[in-house]
């Protein structure tokens, strides 16, 4: 069973935008929208790069890893994931 059965992510996402906002940073947007986020919406460019660089470090730091490609499909996945319906 996957964890979505569980809950939903943006729900998920607003009680923990609402604990941080509690807790740790009251000025934090509470209508925040991480799916716009330029952290899960890389340009060609910046994948380009974060490949090289992954690639040319793979062997260093991230042995046994999952290609970059795999990387990539879960900040999609995760991107949809938090998409609420806007009115």
């Amino acid at each position: 069973m996957s964890g979505r059965a569980c809950f939903r992510v943006p729900d998920l996402v607003k009680d923990a935008v609402g604990i941080t906002i509690k807790y740790f940073d009251s000025s934090l947007d509470p209508d925040l929208i991480l799916d716009t986020s330029p952290a899960l919406n890389l340009t060609p460019e910046q994948i380009s790069r974060l490949t090289a660089q992954y690639e040319n470090e793979r062997q260093y730091y991230f042995q046994g890893q999952p290609p970059f490609g795999d990387l990539m499909e879960t900040i999609s996945k995760i991107r949809q994931a938090l998409q609420t319906p806007r009115s």
